[in-house]
């Protein structure tokens, strides 16, 4: 009869050794203060452009308009529902 043994301590040990490692690993190789600086903060850069003033009166500009509009629009809906409202009753 034949018993394979499926590694023993051995693999165990190589097992434990490379949970323990890849970690450590991973936080060496990507935690480094340089490559902090090179891609995040660079992309940080690229996303979160630095402050405009004409760039941002003209996003205050269309946000302003279009709130206007909105109201506007939910003014003639609630005088349209109202006068809907008013001849329902009067009949």
């Amino acid at each position: 009869m034949i018993i394979l043994d499926m590694g023993g301590w051995k693999l165990e040990v190589f097992r434990m050794a490379c949970y323990v490692t890849f970690p450590l690993a991973a936080m060496f190789l990507f935690s480094r203060p340089e490559l902090f600086k090179e891609r995040v903060i660079e992309a940080r850069k690229r996303f979160h452009p630095p402050p405009n003033p004409e760039r941002d009166d003209l996003i205050q500009q269309l946000k302003d308009r279009e709130r206007l509009r909105r109201e506007a629009e939910a003014l003639e809906q609630m005088s349209h529902f109202q006068t809907k409202q008013k001849d329902s009753h009067a009949t």
